[in-house]
Protein backbone atom coordinates (compact mmCIF):
# COMPACT_ATOMS: atom_id res chain seq x y z
CA UNK A 1 0.00 0.00 0.00
CA UNK A 2 1.19 3.72 -0.82
CA UNK A 3 0.43 6.86 1.40
CA UNK A 4 1.47 10.04 0.72
CA UNK A 5 3.30 11.87 3.96
CA UNK A 6 3.78 15.52 4.47
CA UNK A 7 7.59 15.14 6.51
CA UNK A 8 10.42 17.27 6.57
CA UNK A 9 13.71 16.58 4.16
CA UNK A 10 15.52 14.68 7.12
CA UNK A 11 12.55 11.95 6.86
CA UNK A 12 13.10 10.84 3.44
CA UNK A 13 13.63 6.65 3.46
CA UNK A 14 14.75 4.47 0.81
CA UNK A 15 12.13 4.31 -1.45
CA UNK A 16 10.67 7.20 -1.12
CA UNK A 17 9.13 9.17 -4.06
CA UNK A 18 8.82 12.88 -4.24
CA UNK A 19 9.16 15.89 -6.40
CA UNK A 20 12.16 18.18 -6.24
CA UNK A 21 12.64 21.09 -9.21
CA UNK A 22 9.65 19.83 -10.74
CA UNK A 23 11.33 16.45 -11.73
CA UNK A 24 10.01 13.23 -9.70
CA UNK A 25 13.20 11.27 -7.32
CA UNK A 26 13.00 8.33 -5.44
CA UNK A 27 15.33 7.83 -2.87
CA UNK A 28 17.81 5.44 -3.16
CA UNK A 29 18.87 5.61 0.46
CA UNK A 30 17.78 7.29 3.76
CA UNK A 31 18.93 11.05 3.93
CA UNK A 32 21.61 11.71 6.51
CA UNK A 33 22.47 14.78 7.69
CA UNK A 34 25.56 16.84 6.56
CA UNK A 35 27.84 19.78 8.94
CA UNK A 36 25.67 23.01 7.55
CA UNK A 37 21.81 21.96 7.96
CA UNK A 38 21.47 20.14 4.86
CA UNK A 39 20.67 16.38 4.24
CA UNK A 40 22.36 14.62 1.45
CA UNK A 41 19.79 12.09 -0.28
CA UNK A 42 21.14 10.07 -3.46
CA UNK A 43 18.79 9.41 -6.28
CA UNK A 44 17.68 5.60 -7.69
CA UNK A 45 19.02 5.54 -11.32
CA UNK A 46 21.86 8.04 -10.05
CA UNK A 47 22.42 11.79 -8.74
CA UNK A 48 21.99 13.68 -5.83
CA UNK A 49 20.96 16.46 -4.23
CA UNK A 50 21.52 18.30 -0.30
CA UNK A 51 18.60 19.73 0.76
CA UNK A 52 17.56 21.56 3.74
CA UNK A 53 16.74 19.35 6.59
CA UNK A 54 13.88 21.21 7.45
CA UNK A 55 11.81 21.73 3.82
CA UNK A 56 8.77 20.03 3.86
CA UNK A 57 8.82 17.53 1.37
CA UNK A 58 5.61 15.01 0.33
CA UNK A 59 6.54 11.61 0.00
CA UNK A 60 4.81 8.43 -1.70
CA UNK A 61 6.24 5.55 0.92
CA UNK A 62 5.07 2.55 0.66
CA UNK A 63 3.79 1.17 4.00
CA UNK A 64 3.07 -2.52 4.78
CA UNK A 65 -0.57 -3.58 4.60
CA UNK A 66 -2.43 -4.48 8.27
CA UNK A 67 -2.37 -8.06 9.38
Amino acid sequence: MTTELNITARGILRGDVFELHGHTRQASKDAWPTRDGNVHVPFAGGGDAFIPENRPVTVSRTVPEPS
